[in-house]
């Protein structure tokens, strides 16, 4: 379950960084969470 949740969470990063957005903040409190929205808009080449 945690690993799909994550990747969900990704995936909306992903989209709200290719839509503008400056700031993303998560409540995220499963493990590897906030370090896979960390790092999932750099491994798709946007930085926020």
């Amino acid at each position: 379950m945690n690993d799909e949740t994550v990747h969900q969470l990704c995936k909306q990063v992903v989209s709200q960084a290719h839509a503008g957005v400056d700031v993303v903040s998560p409540s995220d409190m499963m493990d590897g969470g906030v370090g896979a929205i960390r790092l999932a808009p750099l491994i798709y080449y946007y930085v926020l």
